[in-house]
């Protein structure tokens, strides 16, 4: 091999040089989060990497550089002299990818994307050094390294979807060796594209011990995700969430047949699974149309006229199905009070299926077989309103939630699938969330699967097919099977019976005389007047709860008549961005030393809501910190220690919260770790120096504090730690304890409760001060407030007024002494003339 000279400070000379470049900003290098994926036995590294979406590939991207006599300012060399990048390797550049591996202390790959349809972004012919992957990071080898002969070349190693070839290097290697192993392998892909089809790209890796060849057919997904060497072995790099669901869509969803459109297929591939539909699908033909074909439009799933008499057939089919509400006894039919389930997670209320099964032991499901002594207690979470949830997430279920129960004896707590998947299953942790006790994956029960509804299909029960009584007395069993059919029926009939019992109210109240009547009348109105006012509480949104309007515009809402506010939770009050202005503190006890953390809740709310109460229920104990970069950052806050784990407080992840002053303008900044936009979790850093770069990318919510430089010197020697090749400590540094000094939100709702009791007492001396010694209350303008009426009647008015006119009060008559009739004079006869006229 030719003697290639390396300085031997070259690798540390290299890193010093990068972390240079990356302080000043000419090197883009941020954080990054893995996530692992495996379909039929093929496992992918995700790694989100967003950064790379500011990496400019073109001269438009980068307009400052300057492109000299070519069009492509990445060039270095003279263009006249640059190879092509699909031109294969020769002699020299295996020597020198070799002499490279070699010298580095720690371990590398070097790989190579031969043409644009392997992925080479560049048009240069040129090779990549890469650092080798944790494998205990990833969970998983490179399947390369399970190759084992030196002679004959591999490809059909297990479980790999696509054509590979790959020879294992001997111990001694030299330029004659890797030529040779090169020439072998090239001549593989050579005779794979001769047979299957296919451009001359490929992807060449090297590393110590081995060198694979793939033969590649295309560039990467047709929405535009590409797929280089390292990709095309399992090591995937995604720029954003979006890219990554490009890769769930196209690939995990159509299992195989993805990767046979970017490599060429091999024959056993090509037989289990290619057919003329998916091959179509990978080449970019037969996807969804932007418009309805006659096919689709006549066919048995249509509504039309040309459908035929299949859609009518299948109409009835589903309306025959009927589903039961996840908190329905499959019995009674009714919401459960005490619920069991059996071992298949059919749920009955406990009360029910015992008078059942005295007269049965069956299932009254399925007809089988069923004792008292296999009934399962099921132990559901609550929240403030009543609903069922999950204990750790307090998600609310619903119809459409996968809901399991987690067994231990004769008794079960319910979670929702997904938590139990996340925390459980997929680190490992057979223990349950809420009591700690061990199960295995035979204790998990499904009550409810979306995906697989079939086992609540009303339809489908043996007893209500052939018309068994289910023993629930007749004045129990009140609600009618088929109103089941949908929430909204329940609705219904919750809407009829409250009506009904308004009506019986009003004829009772007909009843009142019209005296009553008047009085009530009168009354009600200043009742009604009096009581329309109330002050507006400190939770209320801006908007109202649309009862009204949608009990007007549907009959299946229970009648409302009043427009009010929606509430917000106490949590959705707090977590309003500006309204808790006082700042936190925690102390990070770790094994180096404390570290003393003030937090921002004023600018980033859920952020600091997230870290304290993760911190409170102990979830950072114990934790590692699994990466660390000097010069740069260190990071923390997966309890798996890999990087890929971690969750919210909430279970899922939350939004950025970018408003405000907070800046990555010094040492010490404590910042949310991300997968991308809005995928803050639990994992979190603290800077070493100012990142601007990293500003409005991750959410700031507090920063290292300390008066006596106790926590930054505990920061220095957290950044001197000595780390390895994939920068995780050597020695393990963890967070011992995560203790809260100050939470807060509860110093906020200390403060508002004393604001509240203090105003209240102000306004108690205002009011004295501008009352008389006799009781009366002096208005605003000077003049005092009289009297509403006085004497006896004044008691009468106040019954009235409190509205106390249901007492029948005794009618008074008053006795009035009626004065005597003056007697009449006697008219006396006048003399001449007419006189007056009384005698007529």
């Amino acid at each position: 091999m030719s003697a290639i000279i390396l300085s031997p400070s070259l690798e540390e000379r290299v890193i010093s040089k990068f972390d240079e470049l990356v302080t000043k900003g000419e090197i883009i290098y941020e954080p990054s989060t893995t996530d692992t994926k495996e379909d039929e036995g093929f496992k992918f590294d995700f790694r989100l990497v967003p950064h790379l979406l500011r990496k400019p590939i073109t001269a438009h991207d980068a307009p400052e550089r300057k492109t000299g006599r070519g069009n492509n300012p990445f060039l270095n060399p003279d263009p006249d002299f640059v190879l092509s990048e699909s031109d294969s390797l020769d002699a020299s550049d295996l020597s020198a990818a070799w002499s490279l591996l070699m010298h580095f202390e720690k371990r590398h790959m070097m790989i190579f994307n031969c043409g644009y349809e392997a992925g080479s972004s560049q048009g240069h012919k040129h090779m990549q050094l890469w650092h080798y992957p944790d494998e205990r990071e990833m969970g998983f080898p490179l399947f390369p390294s399970k190759a084992t002969s030196t002679i004959e070349v591999t490809s059909d190693i297990g479980n790999v979807p696509h054509q590979h070839f790959v020879l294992r290097l001997p111990s001694k290697v030299d330029e004659a060796v890797l030529v040779e192993a090169y020439g072998k392998l090239h001549k593989a892909v050579e005779d794979c594209h001769a047979k299957h089809g296919g451009g001359p790209a490929y992807n060449v890796i090297l590393v110590r011990e081995w060198m694979c060849l793939i033969p590649r057919r295309r560039c990467g997904l047709e929405k535009g995700a590409g797929a280089n060497a390292a990709a095309i072995i399992g090591m995937v790099w995604v720029i954003s969430e979006a890219e990554k669901e490009i890769w769930n869509a196209e690939y995990f969803s159509r299992p195989i047949s993805h990767f046979r459109g970017l490599v060429t297929s091999s024959k056993k591939s090509q037989d289990k699974h290619q057919g003329p539909e998916c091959e179509e699908r990978t080449m970019g033909k037969g996807t969804d149309k932007l418009y309805i074909t006659h096919s689709e439009w006549s066919s048995s799933d249509a509504y039309s006229a040309s459908a035929g008499a299949g859609v009518r057939a299948d109409a009835s089919g589903h309306a025959a199905f009927k589903r039961l509400p996840f908190n329905f006894c499959a019995l009674s039919l009714q919401p459960f009070t005490t619920p069991v389930c059996t071992a298949n997670g059919i749920i009955f209320d406990h009360e029910n299926i015992i008078r059942w099964l005295l007269k049965h032991d069956t299932n009254p499901t399925d007809g089988k077989s069923l004792k008292q002594q296999e009934l399962i207690k099921l132990d559901f979470a609550k929240n403030d309103s009543n609903e069922f949830v999950d204990p750790v997430t307090y998600k609310v279920f619903t119809d459409n939630t996968h809901i399991v129960a987690i067994r231990h004896g004769d008794s079960a707590n319910v979670f929702a699938y997904d938590t139990v998947e996340r925390l459980n299953i997929k680190p490992k942790m057979w223990k349950d969330l809420v009591s700690d006790e061990d199960f295995s994956r035979a204790d998990i029960i499904t009550l409810q699967d979306p995906q697989n509804i079939e086992s609540r299909n009303l339809s489908s029960f043996k007893y209500l097919k052939e018309g068994e009584d289910s023993g629930i007395p007749k004045e129990e069993a009140t609600i009618n099977t088929a109103s089941l059919g949908s929430a909204a029926d329940l609705k219904i009939m919750k809407a009829k019976e409250a009506v009904a019992k308004a009506r019986a109210e009003r004829a009772n109240a007909q009843s009142a005389t019209s005296r009553d009547k008047s009085q009530l009348s009168t009354s009600t109105k200043k009742t009604a007047t009096a009581s329309t006012y109330k002050p507006t509480p400190y939770n209320a949104t801006g908007h109202t709860t649309g009862l009204a309007a949608a009990s007007l515009t549907s009959t299946g809402m229970t009648p409302h008549t009043s427009a009010a506010l929606a509430l917000m939770s106490d949590e959705e009050y707090l977590l309003k961005r500006g309204r808790v202005k006082e700042k936190g503190f925690v102390r990070l006890a770790t094994s180096v030393g404390d570290l003393s953390i003030e937090l921002y809740p004023e600018h980033a709310p859920k952020a600091v809501w997230n870290f304290i109460r993760l911190a409170q229920k102990g979830y950072y104990n114990g934790i590692v910190f699994h990466r660390n970069i000097r010069n740069f950052m260190i990071q923390c806050g997966d309890p798996t220690g890999t990087g890929r784990g971690g969750t919210s407080i909430w279970g899922k992840n939350f939004e950025d919260e970018f408003e405000g002053p907070l800046k990555h303008d010094t040492r010490g900044v404590l910042s949310m770790a991300n997968k991308g936009k809005n995928t803050n979790s639990s994992q979190f850093f603290i800077t070493y120096r100012a990142t601007s770069h990293l500003d409005r990318k991750h959410t700031i919510f507090g920063r290292v504090v300390g008066d006596d430089g106790t926590s930054m010197a505990v920061l220095k020697r957290l950044e001197e730690t000595p780390v390895d090749a994939n920068d995780r400590p050597k020695e393990e540094i963890k967070i011992i304890e995560a203790v809260v000094l100050i939470d807060p939100f509860e110093e906020f709702w200390k403060n508002k409760a004393e604001k509240e009791r203090s105003d209240k007492e102000k306004e108690e001396r205002k009011a004295d001060d501008r009352t008389t010694w006799t009781g009366k209350r002096i208005r605003n303008d000077g003049t005092i407030e009289k009297d509403s009426g006085g004497g006896v009647g004044k008691y009468l008015k106040a019954a009235m007024k409190n509205g106390q006119h249901e007492v029948e009060e005794d009618e008074i008559v008053e006795f009035v002494d009626e004065p005597e009739e003056p007697v009449r004079k006697k008219n006396k006869g006048g003399g001449g003339g007419f006189g007056n006229f009384d005698g007529w």
